[in-house]
């Protein structure tokens, strides 16, 4: 694979990283909202 395509790659990683972040902490309180719910209905 060409040189261009690894440093895009890792452009596109660390863009990722950054957006990941708050992806993974809305992600992570959704799933502890939506769990609170489900342990509560059981």
């Amino acid at each position: 694979m060409p040189r261009s395509f690894f440093t895009g790659f890792f452009e596109v990683l660390r863009f990722l990283d950054y957006k990941a972040v708050k992806l993974t902490m809305l992600i992570s309180l959704i799933t502890i909202i939506v769990g609170d719910v489900i342990y509560r209905r059981t």
